[in-house]
């Protein structure tokens, strides 16, 4: 059995990773705003800066996967519960665990699949374009953040599992 002490290291683990990825998430987007306004600016007055399109999507892919784990830790997605919230706590702990089991495994299985894309990026020298740049750095970080994720429902289900399914807040 898991000791509360086990899972409050786990719980902190997954959240502090999930801050440092959310911080990274927010300076890619501050770039993503800099850079789009920067280039609005340029092409008024001189010539466009060159790869935005390209900067922009690598960018975009790694806000939205660094936000990820951290969204979940926040419950700030959309869940409809008119149905849910009639079940007694025994079916609503029985659907959480599942929830949990099947969200792990799916990101768990994307974080591994993309790892895997994203060493054939390596090996095969892949460039943008535009500006010449590796794909592989931005879905290595595409990876992280699915793993990220993965692992936060892996904390989930552990709590639901042991009893200790508090609600996983920073």
């Amino acid at each position: 059995m898991l000791s509360g002490t086990g899972m409050d290291f786990l719980r902190n683990i997954s959240a502090g990773l999930d801050k440092v990825l959310a911080f990274v998430a927010g300076i890619s987007l501050a770039i993503m705003i800099t850079l789009t306004v920067s280039n609005i600016v340029l092409r008024q007055v001189w010539l466009p800066i060159k790869g935005t399109f390209e900067l922009l999507g690598l960018f975009g892919a790694v806000t939205a996967a660094f936000a990820l784990a951290y969204t979940q830790r926040q419950n700030m997605h959309i869940a409809v519960t008119i149905l849910v919230d009639r079940f007694p706590p025994r079916v609503k702990r029985l659907l959480n665990i599942i929830n949990a089991i099947l969200c792990g495994g799916f990101f768990g299985l994307a974080a591994w699949r993309i790892t895997v894309w994203s060493s054939t990026l390596v090996t095969s020298g892949e460039l943008t374009e535009t500006l010449q740049m590796p794909f592989y750095p931005f879905v290595y970080a595409t990876a992280l953040g699915c793993a990220s994720l993965a692992f936060l429902f892996l904390v989930e289900l552990l709590g639901y599992a042991f009893g200790k399914d508090k609600e996983v807040k920073s």
